[in-house]
């Protein structure tokens, strides 16, 4: 199974965000999988002529990550809380934290984020071969892309996403082609022998019906 596991296509400051991060987290809870499902960067730039010339650069990030624990490890609920708190100093870290006996049933109970998540979101962390031991990932991407836009864009917090499932769409069998017939119709000629020679009379046609 082929998973996402590279960052080069971030910036060098987020690659090290993130990085630093992820130490955090391994530090605090030591997951079997961290999946980063999503990171937002925004810079702002101030400049003012009225002073010298000063270039002021606030810089902001967040992300979201789904962290997986292992079976018997016992969590209190306000984990992923402490998690956030202990992050921010690298930006806004939005944390689900599940084990992996929790993730599998998800995933084979076809639940859309769950499923989104395994087969898209970047393999930040993994250890033990944990991947492995969970179902295979969705196959098709444009069977459900459709859904997955609309879940999120209708709740970005995806606040109901232990419950959202994967709906496949089945296209409906065709009707049979019945093959149209047309009336039959019946042809007839009547000859006539006139003067030694053979006349045909007038053609008549009428339906079999």
């Amino acid at each position: 199974m082929k998973t996402r596991k590279s960052i080069s296509h971030l910036t060098g400051k987020e690659q090290t965000t993130l990085h630093e991060i992820k130490k955090r987290v391994i530090e605090l809870v030591q997951p079997l999988i961290i999946y980063c499902c999503s990171s937002e960067l925004r810079t702002s730039i101030k400049r003012n002529c009225f002073s010298a010339p000063v270039r002021n650069e606030d810089w902001q990030f967040d992300c979201e990550l789904l962290v997986v624990l292992p079976d018997e490890h016992e969590f209190p609920a306000t984990m992923a809380e402490q998690i956030t708190q202990a992050t921010e100093p690298w930006g806004r870290v939005q944390v689900r934290l599940h084990t992996l006996e929790a993730v599998s049933r998800y995933l084979h109970e076809e639940n859309l984020f769950f499923s989104w998540v395994h087969k898209y979101a970047i393999l930040l962390f993994e250890q033990n071969g944990a991947v492995a031991k969970l179902p295979p990932p969705i196959h098709k991407r444009a069977e459900h892309q459709q859904q997955a836009l609309q879940f999120y864009t209708a709740d970005p917090a995806m606040t109901n996403y232990l419950t959202e499932k994967l709906v496949t769409t089945v296209p409906p069998n065709p009707a049979p082609s019945i093959e149209k017939q047309g009336t039959p119709i019946e042809l007839r000629v009547l000859l006539y022998l006139k003067d030694g020679k053979i006349e045909a009379g007038p053609l008549q046609a009428t339906t079999s019906d």
